[in-house]
């Protein structure tokens, strides 16, 4: 399960559309949509091993259902577990336009002009401007798009994310993992 939070505190849906966050560049703001896709989950097993388990799951702050992840159809051992990792977004390999129904059903596609394949993140609001008026903002993240002197190139922008936290599974474990919305405005970068 996904739980969100900001600068400590909790973030539901009743959080949207309320300017009531300040990131660390100081600038207040609301969240009306948030949506993230997450793939490829590795289990760190303690005795060095690991488990992959590929797909994805598409998280949206408007839909409480997409908060959890169901995993109960993938075989995983009980036991102790160094760590847990995932992909924040797809890898390039798993980045194909058109490759999956419910994100193209979604509005999912990232713009071929940038890329293609799909957004990685959708994170949009309002934020009090310099002059103090009450501005839209859109922060998407995917296929990042370099226009050189000669060319235009391609990078691939996916995060591996790996939580080093020890942990057991038995029987129908659920494992909560906490994001923590005020990073995606501090690291590495301060926006």
């Amino acid at each position: 399960t996904f739980d969100h939070l900001y600068n400590g505190l909790s973030v539901t849906q009743s959080d949207l559309d309320v300017i009531k966050f300040n990131n660390l560049a100081g600038n207040e703001h609301s969240i009306s949509k948030l949506q993230y896709l997450i793939s490829s989950i590795i289990f760190y097993k303690s005795s060095g091993d690991s488990v992959t388990i590929d797909g994805y799951n598409l998280i949206d702050m408007s839909n409480l259902n997409s908060f959890n992840y169901d995993l109960s159809t993938v075989p995983i051992e009980e036991g102790s577990y160094n760590g847990i990792g995932l992909v924040f977004g797809f890898t390039e390999d798993d980045n194909i336009n058109g490759a999956y129904l419910d994100l193209n059903s979604a509005s999912w596609s990232w713009p071929e002009m940038l890329g293609g394949g799909y957004h990685f993140m959708k994170f949009e609001g309002k934020f009090i401007d310099a002059t103090n008026d009450t501005t839209n903002f859109t922060y998407h993240m995917g296929t990042a798009r370099e226009i050189t002197m000669n060319d235009t190139v391609f990078h691939d922008n996916h995060v591996f994310v790996k939580i080093d936290t020890a942990f057991s599974i038995t029987n129908n474990a659920t494992i909560n993992l906490k994001v923590n919305l005020e990073e995606w405005f501090e690291n590495p970068n301060t926006w």
